[in-house]
């Protein structure tokens, strides 16, 4: 993945992936947060610190996403168009996080080995403009398939 920005100050916002607490942070928010103590590092945790709930934990930095796909809308409508079906297709879920992580709404979002679409689709639903380059012809005519209602230029 690469990260691309005109700023040195690019956008991130990790609050837009957070993940659900887990039941034993659940239990240290529902307590009102962690008791008093030294840990061996000689760091004193405050009464009370971790007792404000964020609506979730910062998700960690392993994305966890089955690429088993084999039955779905792109796989059905590329093969009854008798187009190829893109070989390497990623789950959505990776360019959901990506996206949600590093742009806003409306923010434009460049997939440059285009493949199957997945990225543009994923962008578009998320309500980001989009545009993807890819050197197989057959497989952006494929992946315009994610596309029903889209009109041609």
């Amino acid at each position: 993945m690469f990260w691309l920005s005109a700023s040195d100050n690019p956008y991130a916002d990790n609050r837009q992936i957070l993940v659900p607490y887990s039941d034993s942070m659940k239990a240290v928010l529902k307590r009102g947060g962690q008791e008093a103590a030294s840990r061996p590092s000689g760091y004193t945790m405050a009464a009370g610190a971790f007792g404000n709930g964020n609506g979730g934990a910062i998700s960690g930095n392993l994305i966890v996403a089955a690429n088993t796909e084999s039955n779905s809308d792109y796989i059905r409508n590329v093969k009854a168009a008798g187009l190829p079906v893109h070989p390497v297709r990623f789950p959505a879920a990776l360019p959901e996080t990506f996206i949600k992580f590093q742009t806003r709404l409306k923010d434009l979002v460049f997939e440059p080995f285009g493949g199957s679409l997945t990225t543009a689709a994923v962008a578009e639903a998320l309500d980001r403009r989009w545009v993807a380059s890819e050197c197989m012809l057959e497989y952006v005519r494929g992946g315009q398939l994610r596309f029903p209602s889209a009109k041609a230029a």
